[in-house]
């Protein structure tokens, strides 16, 4: 079973996404759930998928069997004639459906110049994702010679007596490498700790990436680009330290990695920010993006 299915808050026993979905809801009534097969996509097309979504009830969940580019973008043909008759939905999806309900085109990874620019300014790594392959990752990209590692050690973060001055004594020393011309990268100690229950892990959860926004959010200098390690971290880095509510996606560092630019309105307008979930990459991979922003 993955690694993830194991996870004490948001561990789940079924993949098949029927099932899946069935158990989210627990005791409560599961609202109707419907497929789009592939079938459907590659024979029926866009007409077939436009008649099949015209039909669901308000509520209902619609799974979508798509195995490639082209069935997405015949999905969405069908979405778009849907929506025109009066259907209105909500996509739970990955970047792909993004890329194909948006109308982008294809662009190659970015270059170290469209990334950073002609300027070498350090940067910021914030790693809070537990997985192995997360913890192997930020050992690779502690090996690199202009990247300083801020350990934030997570029994200090529960503790209300030593928080504060755990948070302000992360801050000093990102603040000290930034001086020295060096990434910070600022990670959460490596000893996974649950609660007793899931809504326990949960809130430990809370606790830490409220943490690690706090510490982004003070730090006294503007990083030249920022790289947050796992789904929770880059979004809670993003919304609550960073105030990014609208962001130009400019591309991907690597294969699922993209890149953000912030807008006007966020706390450092125009700063780029890499989106690095905790599942992707090889043991390499966030060392290999540090190395595009800093020639390390």
């Amino acid at each position: 079973m993955p690694i993830y299915a194991r996870d004490q808050a948001f561990g789940y026993a079924h993949s098949d996404l029927r099932e899946w979905i069935a158990e989210k809801y627990g005791a409560q009534p599961v609202p109707p759930i419907t497929s789009i097969t592939l079938e459907t996509l590659r024979i029926g097309g866009p007409t077939a998928v436009t008649e099949h979504l015209r039909s669901v009830t308000d509520g209902a969940y619609v799974i979508v069997n798509a195995a490639a580019y082209r069935d997405l973008e015949v999905f969405v043909a069908g979405l778009i004639d849907a929506e025109g008759a009066g259907k209105h939905f909500i996509a739970r999806s990955a970047a792909s459906y993004m890329r194909v309900r948006a109308g982008m085109t294809p662009h190659g990874l970015l270059t170290p110049a469209e990334l950073r620019g002609a300027a070498l300014v350090p940067g910021v790594i914030v790693a809070g994702s537990y997985i192995a392959k997360s913890s192997a990752q930020i050992a690779h990209a502690l090996a690199l010679p202009n990247v300083g590692g801020v350990e934030v050690q997570v029994t200090a973060l529960l503790d209300e007596a030593q928080r504060s001055d755990e948070i302000r004594r992360a801050i000093a020393m990102a603040h000290d490498l930034y001086n020295a011309r060096h990434d910070a990268l600022i990670y959460t100690s490596r000893a996974f700790i649950t609660g007793l229950h899931a809504h326990g892990s949960l809130q430990i959860g809370q606790v830490v990436s409220a943490a690690l926004v706090e510490i982004v959010r003070g730090l006294p200098f503007r990083p030249g680009w920022i790289v947050a390690k796992g789904g929770i971290t880059s979004s809670d880095i993003a919304t609550a330290a960073l105030r990014i509510r609208r962001a130009w996606v400019i591309g991907q560092a690597l294969p699922g990695v993209p890149v953000w630019r912030a807008d006007d309105h966020s706390l450092w307008p125009g700063l780029t920010y890499v989106v690095f979930p905790g599942n992707v990459g090889d043991e390499s991979a966030l060392a290999r993006v540090i190395s595009l922003f800093s020639d390390s």
